[in-house]
């Protein structure tokens, strides 16, 4: 009778603590999704690449709760083109939590893009957990994203004022670069125009062919970049 009474007394107890405890998970992915939606507007806002990797480690740095972080973005060779650390300084001298870290590649099914590195857990917990993991591959991929976005952008915009042939300037390049030469912002400089004109030049590509003027003037393009 006692035992029965006790299971009695406790099912109602356990009940709670089950109703609690799915709503704590629900509240949690509410707030996960809340914050990485926020995440995202954040660093959604620019196509500059060196924005979008400032915002997204200091943003990841925050809903992580890290010491410290590191973002890198490699270029198609996997060479570093942009570094940013925020929180503690390069030069600190080592923790006994330098070997709490979590390390994400940032990339898409396209490859690569970079790597992101978070140190430290502060707060309530003091290392980092599956949960803080799972998180941070999750910002990771939203900045894959808005990282190609930047490049697609940048690739068109450089398409868009460049000789595909040469990589020099296009007539709309050209114009761009001159409206700035001449801007308030750049009176403090000396500006020149150099104009230069390849003598026989039709007579490559009515001999020789196309394919071999072209050449002509992308080693030619080659050499006056040069100087």
């Amino acid at each position: 009778f006692e035992l029965r009474l006790f299971a009695l007394t406790l099912a109602p107890l356990v009940g709670l603590w089950l109703l609690l405890s799915r709503s704590a998970r629900a509240e949690q992915t509410h707030r996960d999704l809340r914050e990485l939606h926020q995440f995202t507007s954040t660093i959604g806002r620019s196509l500059d690449p060196n924005v979008v990797a400032q915002s997204a480690l200091s943003e990841a740095v925050n809903l992580i709760r890290a010491r410290s972080g590191t973002i890198e973005i490699f270029d198609d060779d996997g060479c570093v083109t942009l570094s940013f650390t925020t929180g503690d300084e390069a030069g600190d001298a080592p923790t006994e939590l330098d070997d709490d870290l979590i390390v994400v590649p940032i990339g898409d099914t396209e490859g690569e893009l970079g790597v992101l590195t978070l140190r430290g857990r502060i707060g309530a917990l003091t290392h980092f957990d599956d949960d803080d993991i799972r998180r941070a591959k999750s910002l990771a991929d939203h900045v894959a994203s808005s990282l190609r976005k930047t490049l697609l952008h940048s690739l068109v915009e450089h398409a868009a004022e460049h000789d595909a042939l040469t990589g020099l300037l296009n007539r709309a390049g050209f114009n761009k670069a001159v409206e700035e030469s001449f801007s308030p912002h750049a009176r403090t400089s000396c500006t020149a125009i150099l104009m230069l004109d390849l003598d026989q030049f039709k007579e490559i590509n009515d001999t020789l062919g196309h394919h071999v003027g072209d050449h002509v003037l992308a080693q030619f393009a080659q050499r006056i970049a040069a100087l």
